[in-house]
């Protein structure tokens, strides 16, 4: 009896348990070793070829490649899968492409989510803005002087060409009481002229 080697094919294929490859790479019982069956017609494999940043694998799992689940628990089973696998330290973003795992988009920070605030009618949120500019001249604080004016405030504020008066209401900044003014509100006109 004529011994077959006991080695597979590299590409996925191998011999079920108990069989072996004979000289004309048909799997076979170890009775039909030295036997000379003709050769099947068998074609080759294409060559495989993966897309940028991807090795073909012939027994990997698919389950920890994906950005969405690279912290989590091993929460899928450990399969054996044949295919195009993300090369070296990369993992699949969720349109499905090999990324630098660094780059995986629930790893980046995202900008704090400015919420919207509520503001009243005719009065606008800003995140930075001066207090002074919208007061109408003579509006005063509770202590009989001129306003300690903060350069970045953040509120609500008086929408464009409104100013706050001494109730807190924004009004047409032509409706500002202008006597007892302890400062002047220039038009840009007033200011270029």
């Amino acid at each position: 009896m004529v011994d077959c080697p006991k080695w597979r094919l590299n590409i996925g294929c191998f011999c079920r348990e108990g069989y072996y490859l004979n000289k004309f790479l048909n799997c076979v019982l170890p009775a039909n070793c030295e036997e000379d069956p003709k050769p099947a017609q068998r074609r080759p494999d294409p060559p495989i070829t993966c897309p940028e940043n991807e090795i073909y694998d012939n027994c990997s799992s698919r389950c920890l490649e994906q950005c969405s689940k690279r912290d989590d628990p091993i929460s899928c089973p450990i399969t054996c899968d044949s295919g195009c696998f993300c090369r070296g330290a990369r993992l699949r973003n969720s349109g499905g492409q090999c990324i630098d795992i660094k780059s995986c988009e629930e790893l980046v920070p995202k900008p704090p989510e400015v919420v919207a605030k509520q503001c009243p009618a005719g009065e606008v949120y800003e995140q930075c803005s001066d207090r002074c500019k919208e007061m109408c001249p003579n509006v005063k604080n509770t202590l009989g002087r001129a306003l300690d004016c903060t350069k970045c405030e953040g509120g609500c504020f008086c929408i464009n060409g409104h100013m706050r008066n001494e109730k807190g209401n924004c009004i047409y900044h032509k409706k500002c009481d202008r006597k007892n003014a302890l400062f002047k509100v220039m038009s840009i006109a007033e200011a270029t002229e």
